[in-house]
């Protein structure tokens, strides 16, 4: 501070007004603010630079400056009193929007930092909200959640009213999609803005998109926690409120929404119609600038679900084509969550169909985007598909420690949808390995899930894995759990998990000389299947029969 007094008043002058724009600054916004003649500023800012207090590039207009050190531009900051920072910050905000609009277009959490700084918070909490939606835009999720909560933060200083409301709602709806990104859908702070902007806009007389976007939030923490009945109901309510809006971005998001619910309760055949419902209103263009407000490219998520639901309705092939499809979506959209649900779903979808390498490669690709982009709820997924694919690789131990890991990693964020599917990798993998009491009892466990949580999507496995941990020692038992597995797998129409159980019944029967019996039992569903015929449950069915009939 002394050196700038020795400098003069003017330069003195300019250094605070230069302190208040920021560590850096250029002439062209300096000028309109600073209050001092072009001469005046120029001989002022020489000073500086002849002091070694600031550095220059370029030369006026186009010149831009940086304070030697923080501490100097800290300096010379806090000299100003609180009223004359107040004013200099609104004036910075107010040029920059009029005299640099390419750069307050661009960063406007820059126009915002200045408008809050001068106490303006009705121009500032639009001006975060901007940044936090171009943040999203761009993935970058953690920046937008900074950018969104102190937009909500300073909103709150704000006396209670009708438009206050209404601007909170757009901000905690717009805080939902890169806070379940960057800390999964099952994360607290999901659940806070959700139910936040649920009870906002039951406020408001007119139901806005953040009142569908809102009630998606809710049904994105029920269902990760293992609440799909929950889930389900609010994903009805948003088909609802979708349709009272005549919306059919909204419309075809509900009927995802539902048919995603539905799979977790293997009410399979009414997930695909809403799913088929989902897709047949996507329209790439529309989908694609709408996906950073909601978090999902929906042409996305549609072709994975309605993949997956096609593989358990005894249709493999359909499903790679539409798991494919997902991630082609997802690419074409620019849009990393999307792309990260769509690698992990598609490597799902190869390690039902028994093909490890193809698994593995899904797995890695979705671990490597969910690690570039933070994303732990599909960080989970690749690492636990990727462990199962290992082990089937011959790397047992290895892929049993990724295994465990990344079921680890996913009840770290709070998520229990999926759970009974990895417990049951990990139990087929104590089976193949010996570990016969430990794989028992990872499926007492999952079984326990499927009864306490109605999430019953992989009940016919869990039961026809169980039977295989006791075959050879329990073969009374194993035939009960085989033919409850099929039983099961009949009521819910899933074609590949009834064939599967038939194989485990089948190789059962065949052991005891039962020949003819399991040939009557196997032929049938065989003959149901029309395509899939190069997967490894089709081929071993085949392969069985034509060893039954000889």
């Amino acid at each position: 501070m002394a050196r700038l007094d020795r400098l003069g008043t003017a330069a003195k002058e300019v250094a605070q007004v230069a302190a208040a724009i920021g560590r850096e600054f250029s002439y062209q916004l300096l000028a309109p603010i600073a209050g001092h003649g072009e001469n005046e500023l120029t001989v002022a800012l020489g000073r500086l630079g002849d002091a070694g207090l600031v550095f220059c590039r370029g030369t006026p207009p186009n010149a831009t400056y940086l304070f030697k050190h923080a501490l100097v531009r800290d300096a010379a900051y806090a000299s100003l009193l609180r009223r004359r920072r107040e004013e200099l910050h609104g004036r910075i905000a107010a040029a920059l929007e009029t005299e640099l609009p390419d750069i307050a277009a661009a960063q406007p959490e820059i126009v915002a930092h200045h408008y809050t700084e001068a106490g303006l918070i009705e121009q500032a909490v639009p001006c975060w909200h901007r940044a936090g939606e171009r943040a999203v835009a761009r993935s970058a999720n953690l920046e937008a959640i900074a950018y969104l909560e102190r937009a909500l933060e300073i909103l709150r200083s704000l006396p209670d009213s009708a438009k206050r409301d209404e601007e909170e709602l757009l901000l905690e709806a717009a805080l939902i999609p890169p806070t379940f990104a960057a800390e999964g859908w099952g994360s607290a702070r999901v659940e806070r803005a959700s139910a936040r902007a649920l009870e906002l806009s039951q406020r408001t007389p007119i139901e806005r998109p953040a009142h569908f976007y809102a009630l998606f939030g809710v049904l994105a923490c029920c269902l990760i926690r293992g609440d799909p009945r929950t889930a389900l109901s609010v994903a009805k309510d948003c088909l609802q409120v979708a349709e009272r809006r005549n919306d059919p971005l909204l419309i075809g998001i509900a009927h995802w929404l539902i048919g995603d619910s539905l799979l977790w309760l293997a009410d399979l055949i009414t997930a695909r119609r809403h799913l088929e419902n989902g897709l047949a209103l996507c329209d790439p263009d529309r989908d694609r600038a709408e996906a950073a407000r909601y978090g999902l490219d929906n042409r996305m998520a549609c072709h994975s679900f309605l993949g997956r639901v096609l593989w358990h309705l005894g249709f493999p092939d359909q499903g790679v084509t539409h798991a494919e499809a997902a991630i082609a979506a997802a690419r074409a959209a620019a849009h990393p969550f999307s792309e990260a649900f769509a690698l992990s779903w598609a490597a799902a979808l190869y390690q039902l169909r028994g093909e490890a390498e193809l698994c593995r490669e899904r797995a890695e690709a979705a671990l490597t985007v969910a690690n570039e982009q933070v994303i732990p709820f599909f960080g989970a997924h690749g690492m636990v598909l990727g462990g199962w694919a290992v082990i089937k690789q011959g790397q047992t131990e290895k892929g049993f420690a990724r295994l465990r890991a990344g079921i680890n990693a996913y009840h770290a964020i709070g998520a229990k949808i999926e759970e009974i599917h990895w417990l049951s990798l990990l139990a087929d993998a104590c089976h193949e390995t010996g570990r016969i009491e430990e794989g028992l009892s990872i499926l007492h466990e999952a079984l326990g899930e499927t009864e306490k949580t109605s999430i019953r999507y992989f009940e016919p496995e869990l039961k026809r894995l169980e039977g295989e941990l006791r075959r050879g020692h329990e073969d009374e038992q194993s035939e009960a759990c085989f033919r409850r597995s099929i039983e099961i797998a009949r009521a819910q129409q899933a074609k590949s998990f009834e064939l599967r159980a038939a194989l485990s019944l089948t190789r059962l029967w065949h052991d005891q000389g039962k020949s003819d019996e399991a040939r009557d039992l196997l032929a049938p569903i065989y003959s149901w299947f029309t395509e899939g015929f190069d997967t490894a449950d089709l081929k071993e069915a085949k392969a069985l029969l034509d060893q039954l009939s000889a």
